[in-house]
């Protein structure tokens, strides 16, 4: 349909936007995050970005009320934060995704950064993936401190409310308590329990869980939801902590750059965009620079932090020659 009809496809789906956008059980409009105005001069901790990774930091940060946090982020979410059939017209809708005409030659229509907060979780599969635990021992075998499968399980365990636990999964791999709903969708067509039994027909062996015992196989996947309602981290993390006193979020802004002391090496302030004015706010402790892929390196090569021959080129002091900022970059698809 958007390929032969997109005008009248996107007609549709604004006008299906309008009517759903109105009901609380579904588009959820009634505990909206607002922009925090008016905000302080300075904080202990700002995050720039408010996608899946800086809506979780920024809502933990906020757990010790001693902390004052401050999170920049785009836009609040649509129609397709909470309703999953509207990924697709998501994706293919540009005013919700970041510099489509420079990532053009990547993918002629996916959103691979999306201009919510929230982030790819927004218009993500939803799929509950932890990924290869070998990965995480490589990271840390190669200096990444912290970083092992045994570290991070606790992590993963400590944010999953697992729904299913005792029907196909194991209590052994999964907990409950935590902000995000981990499910199965309650319907699946029978095509996918199709390919399920044909994999099983090839020798596979069959698998319930795929963050069980063995991450490979064919399986009806859990995905992040709670009846059928699509769960983003800045639902799970971010809604909850927008009335605490001690966390401000200002929507519709971008960071340029972090501001370094050239002398003490340590970021005293954050240069951001709003409304078309370039801004500064201080920083106390530590900016978390969370842009994701593409955004994260611009950020820090505007800061001066990246290869000196790079920076020279656009003339921007070198604060820190670093050569792997802005290289190898990989994007994960939606």
């Amino acid at each position: 349909m958007v390929g032969s009809c997109p005008g009248q496809f996107l007609l549709f789906m604004s006008i299906l936007e309008s009517f759903i956008n109105g009901r609380c059980d579904l588009a959820d409009p009634c505990r909206r995050v607002a922009s925090r105005d008016p905000l302080d001069d300075s904080y202990d901790f700002v995050v720039l970005g408010g996608g899946t990774a800086g809506s979780v930091v920024a809502g933990r940060l906020s757990e010790n009320p001693q902390w004052k946090v401050r999170m920049d982020a785009a836009t609040w979410r649509t129609l397709a934060g909470a309703w999953p059939p509207a990924t697709r017209w998501t994706t293919a809708t540009t005013s919700w995704c970041w510099g489509e005409e420079q990532l053009a030659r990547w993918s002629r229509d996916a959103c691979l950064r999306t201009r919510m907060e929230g982030g790819c979780s927004v218009t993500n599969g939803m799929m509950y993936m932890r990924g290869h635990a070998a990965d995480y021992d490589a990271w840390a075998v190669n200096g990444a401190t912290g970083w092992s499968w045994y570290d991070v399980l606790q992590y993963f365990l400590r944010s999953e409310d697992n729904k299913e636990i005792g029907s196909g999964v194991s209590g052994q791999y999964h907990t409950v308590g935590g902000p995000l709903p981990v499910q199965r969708f309650r319907y699946a067509p029978k095509f996918a329990h199709d390919v399920v039994s044909a994999s099983v027909e090839l020798g596979y062996p069959p698998t319930t869980d795929l963050n069980g015992e063995s991450i490979t196989g064919f399986a009806i996947a859990q995905a992040l939801n709670d009846g059928g309602s699509r769960y983003t981290t800045a639902r799970a993390y971010i809604r909850p902590a927008s009335k605490r006193e001690n966390l401000h979020v200002l929507l519709n802004a971008q960071a340029s750059r972090v501001i370094v002391d050239p002398t003490q090496k340590r970021v005293t302030g954050v240069e951001y965009i709003k409304d078309g004015q370039t801004k500064t706010v201080g920083v106390n402790k530590e900016a978390i620079i969370s842009g994701g892929t593409l955004n994260s390196p611009q950020i820090l090569l505007l800061s001066g932090i990246g290869p000196k021959e790079t920076l020279d080129k656009f003339n921007i002091p070198t604060i820190k020659d670093l050569p792997g900022v802005g290289q190898n970059l990989h994007n994960h698809s939606n």
